[in-house]
């Protein structure tokens, strides 16, 4: 079909109304031409039309919440990939929906503060129960969703993309398709059921961020798949989720924090096995503070040190200030040294002995310890 005829100035004037946020309609009847033909001008302009998503918008939507990567937007891409729906419903209609228990309003009211939005919770009465659902339109939201591996039709076929080592983007998934409990025999339990791509993405995940983790592996869960873990692993990688974060489903973090104390009752009994050794100085050479990614080189001897501890059933915890905690697996994993640690925190724990390049021994003298605080020096000081 030929296009009609429009006068120079005519075209120039539909871009600028179109570029000012004008609907290709509202331009449309101001010329008194169709709709679809306002749109074929600004393609010919190579101007970048909008979806119908945005020009029917009239409720608040900051769709650019997933534009840059951070604890919040990483955790809601896992949520969405666990309990999330996207589909698009036509040619320009993409929708991106969450529905959660009613007991779990609140959390659905967090997502729609995340994406700032005007939407309506809808409460509805369904088959499985009482829920609370927000629904929303956004091509551009959808798109960046599926860069992420957030698509349609996901159950069976769910695959992460670009966030794989990512612990927020973890406890989202763990927040909407894992669970863990302490069982009868009071066990700490965690399991995650999914598809079989992304558990298989989720081991390796563990493997190479949690310390004294067992092998495990995904097994056949009735129609689906899982990943199980018990004891020691299982408070292990819920430390690892869930420690220091500020965006978790309420009740998933109360009883993570139930599991992690509980770690401590675990190994009580070996308490006199157990040792807290100092990163920075102690087992690196720590000379002056750069940066929480920057790792000094692994000082000589500490791995043939580590090792011997370990063969000799110490239960070895590594202990840093530093807030990187990704970065300091990664740096253990690269020297070789991220076997001998089940733990690797920033809080201390109760040990038999604590081995640090800044401790001073107490020897119940007070005046004593006070002469060696005033004259302390480190080792790589003096």
């Amino acid at each position: 079909m030929a296009l009609k005829k429009l006068k120079k100035e005519d075209v120039a004037q539909i871009v600028e109304l179109y570029q000012n946020k004008n609907s290709s309609s509202k331009i449309a009847s101001k010329f008194k031409i169709s709709n679809v033909t306002v749109l074929r001008y600004l393609k010919k302009e190579e101007i970048e039309t909008r979806d119908s998503s945005y020009c029917c918008r009239i409720k608040a939507l900051d769709e650019t919440v997933f534009d840059e990567i951070n604890e919040e937007s990483a955790y809601w891409i896992g949520f969405l990939m666990a309990d999330g729906c996207v589909q698009q419903r036509g040619v320009n209609s993409f929708q991106i929906a969450l529905a959660l228990s009613e007991k779990d309003c609140e959390h659905v009211v967090k997502f729609k503060n995340f994406l700032r939005s005007g939407h309506k919770i809808i409460h509805e009465n369904a088959k499985l129960g009482d829920a609370a659902r927000i629904s929303i339109f956004s091509k551009k939201i959808f798109e960046k969703l599926n860069y992420y591996g957030v698509i349609p039709n996901k159950t069976f076929v769910a695959k992460v993309y670009h966030l794989e080592n990512n612990r927020h983007f973890w406890r989202g998934v763990i927040d909407g398709d894992g669970s863990f409990w302490i069982d009868k025999k009071t066990v700490p339990r965690f399991s995650l059921v999914g598809a079989r791509p992304l558990l298989e993405q989720f081991i390796k995940f563990i493997k190479n961020n949690c310390c004294g983790v067992k092998t495990c592996k995904v097994v056949v869960h009735k129609n689906i798949f899982a990943v199980n873990l018990s004891g020691e692993s299982a408070i292990n990688i819920v430390r690892v989720l869930y420690e220091s974060s500020n965006i978790f489903l309420t009740r998933k973090k109360e009883k993570a924090r139930e599991l992690i104390n509980r770690g401590g009752f675990i190994r009580e009994y070996k308490l006199n096995k157990r040792i807290s050794i100092d990163l920075d100085g102690t087992i690196n050479d720590y000379l002056n503070w750069i940066g929480d990614d920057d790792f000094p080189t692994i000082k000589v001897g500490a791995k043939n040190f580590l090792e011997i501890l370990f063969n000799d059933g110490y239960d070895l915890i590594l202990y840093s200030a530093r807030t990187n905690r990704e970065g300091i697996c990664s740096w253990l994993r690269k020297e070789n040294l991220l076997e001998y640690f089940y733990l690797v925190t920033n809080t201390k724990l109760p040990c038999f002995v604590y081995l640090d390049d800044r401790a001073v021994q107490f020897n119940g003298n007070f005046g004593k310890a006070l002469e060696e605080i005033r004259n302390f020096k480190p080792y790589w000081k003096t």
